[in-house]
């Protein structure tokens, strides 16, 4: 395992375990600077190995609770290992209404590729200057609430805040019901899922 590219993944979870943290965000998406660095290591062993370091790290510090959260399918391609990738966001979409679109084609490709988690950024991670001081328009924002609330993990991360209240009570209201429904659902997400790992990993 090339260890020597990967001190970032060492620091993380030392930072994480020290912090009292059993989980991690491996962000692994600047792949051209390792080709660069050493055309010897190519993108798929550089993040794999990115990866695998990232959760064998973890996992010696904190034990069998160790998670990462990574992108599963990014781009059209696999970004993470499956065998340690639980759950994750598919990359990082604008705020606009191409954005949702992306991001559920990404995200019926990581359960095509039986990735077990997967969501988005609800508002998209990118800002649209257009769309006034949020970087996303309200009547987006709710749309991609509806969206998130019924994934496999729901998230609302990204450039600038955009947290619901930021808009109005209506928005606040309406993302609130949202994250209701979405907590009846997660005995039925969380055994879904477990299913997919155990037919995936055979274990």
């Amino acid at each position: 395992m090339q260890t020597s590219y990967f001190t970032q993944a060492s620091l993380a979870c030392f930072l994480i375990f020290n912090f009292h943290f059993h989980f991690s965000k491996a962000d692994y998406s600047d792949l051209y600077i390792i080709e660069v660095l050493d055309p010897e290591v190519t993108w798929l062993k550089s993040r794999t190995a990115y990866y695998n370091d990232s959760f064998q790290i973890l996992r010696q510090l904190v034990g069998e609770e160790a998670l990462i959260m990574s992108r599963p399918v990014d781009y059209d391609l696999d970004f993470s290992p499956h065998d340690i990738v639980f759950i994750g966001w598919v990359g990082d979409q604008r705020g606009t209404y191409d954005g949702p679109r992306k991001a559920l084609r990404y995200m019926l490709e990581s359960g095509r590729r039986h990735y077990v988690g997967f969501g988005s950024d609800i508002g998209g991670y990118d800002t649209d200057p257009n769309a006034g001081p949020l970087g996303r328009t309200k009547e987006l924002f709710l749309r991609w609430t509806a969206v998130g609330a019924l994934s496999s993990f729901m998230e609302n991360s990204g450039d600038g805040e955009h947290f619901p209240w930021k808009f109005d009570k209506e928005t606040t209201d309406i993302y609130r019901s949202w994250v209701n429904l979405r907590y009846t659902l997660v005995p039925y997400l969380y055994s879904e899922g477990t299913k997919v790992a155990i037919y995936r990993n055979g274990t």
